[in-house]
């Protein structure tokens, strides 16, 4: 008696079933394209975003959006291409896959023409070729497709997960690097603090230099301003400065840092910042008859002491502060 033939179900196509190795080839093409297009074009959209003066929120917005843009549809196109002719999963991958290469291809088209249209096309191709080519065959010979739905799903639940952790990781990046609600560094103090650190960090220095013979006596200013995020006024960012100005900058006579008054302010405050928990980073003589010292304290405030051109003045600034509103 003859044996009942065994059913196939090796991965291997059989007699009247299908194989579709140029719909595989053209969607395990567009996983390059679109790793080109989250390193290389990320970092090119980034130089015009600079140059566009774009906010830390626009940058987190841009960010995230490449993050989707790239990770989802690679994702789409790895398990179309393993599952076409292998499960009934396989035609829903692929109408998700050729969806997304679609929306590429519109984005990419418009908002990066006219360059986005050398990449844009070849995405289009690819995804049409895999399309098409796969429903020709899948007429031709429907039988491909009936395969058990249990086949490749540890290869979907792989590539599920590990796209999973990609966005969490990338989006988590994202946020720690363009944090839209504090998009400055952190500061131990807020805007109701900060009148009261300059004064703390200017009021020893003035005291040493009321002791240097031949300074006048100081003229004071102060300003705020809202700080700058990108080309973007943050209105919740707010920093702050006091001035001291000790000469007049009209004046026909003006203060050297070769001699005099000059030359002994200079090493009066070189020696207090260099023992009161300052850091100088600066120290320079642009011209021969100006001198600057630029200082920083742990607390952020910097100080910028300048002598000469009718300029001497000593000046407090703090980094951008949240601002709060003053009772």
């Amino acid at each position: 008696m003859a044996s009942s033939p065994t059913p196939q179900t090796s991965d291997t196509p059989g007699p009247g079933q299908a194989s579709y190795p140029g719909a595989k080839v053209a969607l395990w093409a567009q996983v390059p394209i679109l790793i080109f297009i989250g390193t290389a074009g990320y970092q090119l959209t980034v130089g015009f975003a600079v140059m566009s003066g774009y906010s830390t929120a626009q940058y987190h917005q841009l960010a995230q959006g490449f993050i989707l843009f790239t990770v989802l549809p690679g994702a789409l196109h790895m398990l179309a291409a393993v599952n076409i002719g292998a499960t009934h999963r396989g035609m829903a991958y692929l109408a998700l896959s050729t969806l997304a290469a679609a929306v590429q291809t519109i984005v990419l088209a418009t908002a990066w023409a006219p360059y986005g249209w050398c990449i844009a096309a070849p995405i289009a191709g690819l995804s049409a070729y895999a399309l098409f080519s796969t429903l020709r065959k899948r007429e031709d010979s429907p039988a491909g497709l009936e395969r058990p739905w249990h086949r490749r799903l540890a290869f979907d639940g792989a590539v599920i997960v590990l796209t999973v952790a990609l966005l969490i990781t990338l989006t988590g990046a994202n946020n720690r690097a363009n944090d839209a609600e504090h998009p400055f560094p952190a500061s131990e103090f807020d805007s109701s603090e900060a009148s009261d650190r300059l004064a703390d960090a200017l009021d020893p220095l003035l005291a040493v230099l009321a002791g240097v013979e031949g300074l006048p006596e100081p003229v004071a200013t102060s300003d705020s301003a809202a700080c700058l995020d990108g080309g973007h006024e943050d209105a919740n960012w707010i920093e702050f400065e006091h001035s001291y100005r000790f000469e007049d900058p009209d004046a026909t006579v003006t203060i050297s840092p070769n001699a005099g008054a000059g030359a002994r302010a200079i090493v009066a405050v070189r020696e207090h910042v260099s023992g009161n928990g300052w850091d100088t980073f600066s120290e320079n003589r642009a011209q021969p008859w100006t001198y600057d010292l630029y200082a920083t304290h742990d607390n952020g405030i910097k100080i910028h002491f300048q002598i000469g051109a009718g300029m001497t003045r000593l000046t407090a600034e703090t980094d951008c502060v949240e601002k709060v509103d003053s009772e």
